[in-house]
């Protein structure tokens, strides 16, 4: 017995496999270098950045394992590290349309980690 669909059936979101960490980081990247104009130089500092980012966020994962407060703690002091590591490989223009990307996905949704990381008082 197979998982596969006749032609035309949809396949619910259950069945599908997570995108490994890898393939998700370089459509990102691929985003950031078609959004922002970004040069292979650029390209390969945020990867780089990325990659540490990925490192970082398993080395919190172990050491926090039963501190959940701790980990979106250590999640977000990452995040926003690797942040500003990104907004340092930028030049002024790609910085001013990589704010306006982050603002868009945002709204749209899709930066919904933000709004765990606030505290009451912030939301």
């Amino acid at each position: 017995m197979t998982n596969e669909k006749p032609m035309g059936q949809k396949m619910s979101h259950t069945m599908l496999k997570p995108m490994p960490d890898s393939l998700r980081m370089q459509r990102h990247i691929q985003m950031l270098q078609d959004s922002l104009g970004l040069t292979a130089d650029q390209a390969g500092q945020i990867k780089t950045i990325m990659e540490n980012e990925e490192k970082q966020m398993m080395a919190d994962r172990e050491k926090h394992s039963s501190d959940i407060k701790a980990l979106q703690a250590a999640r977000t002091e990452t995040r926003n590290s690797t942040d500003k590591e990104i907004r340092n490989v930028l030049n002024k223009e790609q910085l001013t349309k990589y704010d306006r990307m982050q603002k868009e996905m945002q709204s749209a949704g899709k930066m919904h980690w933000k709004d765990h990381t606030k505290t009451e008082t912030q939301k």
